[in-house]
């Protein structure tokens, strides 16, 4: 099931007025700032260096534009909108930044066994969690018609002509569960280019960290959020270097009806939100789009599943289990034990 975080569009214009350049000054090094608002959530980038091209705000606002453009179901000229609009079996170009996201969402599919799905979109906004955001609580008989055209099986990508089809018409692709993770990879591309290897992206709590933030100690604090917690405190800070961490919550998006908690992870195999105690999964990984899809559908497994995926391939995760006296158990995968760090830091 996917975590289905809506694109906002905003263009290059409004967001260059947004962003702020901000320099600090740390144990002689300087740390330049740009942050503003994009995909309806925050950015903030960190840069450790002595001067900044003026020329890497407009390039990262071109980046995110692209991305817009590309996966955005906001906007009715997408790829995606456009591919939403097929008929059954007619094929249509797609960018690489699409082939991209769309060969890494089939892998994760497969790998998960289907709890990664990124074509939920419409169940996600029969609930209440999409479009619209009207909460509601569908008819069985709804779902049940839903489900019908769930399936990125019903998606068939050709990557040598890179062209894509669907098998069902109605079937709704919204890769939002992903495509941020790959804003995150792309951003760190561009920093790249223009000659930086010390910083840290930050767009909506997914993260890419690389190189330091001091010249005398390699690496950045980054604090690993305790779900539901106002104060702001961390359940932990890690210091890390050189990888991406993504983080999917049952926290930000649920809604209370009765005595029973609805949270926007749907499941991609009955239609309904899922109920089980994890609160929170975290996934460190070199690709933050990668890491985004494997916490998606750790989310969507639950505890027990989510821990043996984790082993199964390999990935350093942290699990945040919601206890019934409303407690929090944490859980490392084995890879994850090394990370560990101090409580409460942050970059």
């Amino acid at each position: 099931m996917l975590n289905m975080r809506i694109f906002k569009s905003v263009s290059i214009a409004a967001l260059l007025l947004m962003t702020l350049l901000i320099v600090e000054k740390k144990l002689n090094s300087r740390i330049h700032i740009l942050e503003g608002n994009i995909f309806g959530t925050y950015y903030r980038i960190k840069v450790r260096a002595p001067f900044i091209d003026s020329g890497l705000a407009a390039a990262i606002g071109q980046g995110f534009e692209e991305v817009n453009a590309s996966m955005s179901v906001f906007r009715e000229d997408s790829e995606v909108s456009k591919i939403n609009g097929l008929p059954e079996n007619a094929w249509q170009d797609v960018s690489g930044d699409l082939l991209e996201v769309l060969k890494a969402s089939e892998i994760v599919y497969e790998e998960s066994e289907g709890w990664f799905d990124p074509t939920i979109g419409k169940l996600v906004n029969l609930w209440g969690f999409g479009i619209g955001h009207k909460q509601n609580h569908p008819k069985d008989s709804e779902i049940k018609e839903e489900l019908r055209h769930v399936g990125l099986n019903k998606i068939e990508l050709n990557e040598k002509s890179r062209q894509i089809r669907k098998k069902d018409a109605k079937t709704y692709l919204n890769l939002s569960a992903v495509a941020k993770g790959f804003a995150v990879d792309k951003t760190a591309e561009i920093i790249e280019k223009f000659g930086y290897n010390d910083y840290i992206i930050d767009i909506g709590g997914e993260l890419k960290i690389k190189g330091a933030k001091t010249s005398g100690r390699r690496g950045w604090t980054v604090g690993i959020a305790m779900p539901e917690d106002e104060s702001g405190e961390n359940a932990m800070a890690l210091h890390l270097t050189d990888m991406a961490v993504a983080t999917s919550g049952d926290y930000r998006n649920f809604y209370v009806e009765g005595q029973k908690r609805y949270m926007h992870t749907i499941s991609p195999f009955d239609g309904y939100p899922r109920q089980h105690g994890l609160a929170s999964a975290t996934v460190f990984h070199p690709s933050c789009m990668y890491a985004d899809a494997y916490a998606t559908a750790m989310l969507a497994m639950g505890e027990g599943a989510a821990f043996d995926f984790a082993q199964r391939l390999g990935l350093p995760a942290i699990l945040i289990i919601r206890k019934e006296n409303g407690d929090f158990d944490i859980k490392f995968s084995p890879l994850a034990e090394k990370l560990k760090g101090e409580k409460n830091g942050n970059d």
